[in-house]
């Protein structure tokens, strides 16, 4: 995943991020590595605002359900339903097995993946696309998790902007 993606993520802090980074290759990160990443990092972030292209560009929408989740199908509202107490249920709270659970999730209910990943997008960021979404949710509390799934698939409008 690109630093661009775990910069923006909630909760960021190198510490955070050196953890992902460290857990995805199999290593943790040496403090020459650290010292790497946290110039990257501030990089990136003097980089994001201004001058990265929009479709980089994302931010967790943390009081209320984002305005674009109006657009959500029927068929993506059920799916998002059904997900929320599928994800209440999972042990292990990591981007890899949150990204499985997704997947399947989506085959046992014949949603086509990329239908079930623009719903999970619009009701997080408001957007039909964005990040990983097991990583992103990782990086999220689980209860908010599942609270935003739930209203998600309720909406007929949204809570806020």
């Amino acid at each position: 995943m690109q630093v661009a993606t775990y910069a923006q993520m909630p909760g960021a802090t190198l510490e955070r991020v050196g953890q992902h980074i460290g857990r995805h290759r199999g290593a943790p990160l040496d403090a020459t590595e650290l010292r790497a990443l946290d110039e990257r990092l501030e990089t990136v972030r003097r980089w994001l605002p201004d001058w990265a292209p929009e479709r980089i560009r994302f931010s967790v929408a943390l009081e209320g359900l984002p305005e674009a989740a109006a657009q959500l199908t029927e068929q993506q509202r059920r799916y998002l339903e059904t997900l929320a107490d599928t994800v209440a249920g999972t042990v292990e709270w990591d981007g890899e097995t949150l990204q499985s659970v997704i997947f399947e999730h989506a085959r046992s209910r014949q949603l086509a993946p990329g239908k079930a990943f623009n719903a999970i997008y619009l009701a997080f960021v408001g957007k039909p696309s964005g990040p990983r979404a097991g990583a992103l949710w990782a990086s999220l509390d689980p209860q908010f998790v599942t609270d935003r799934l739930k209203v998600a698939a309720g909406a007929g409008e949204p809570a806020a902007t």
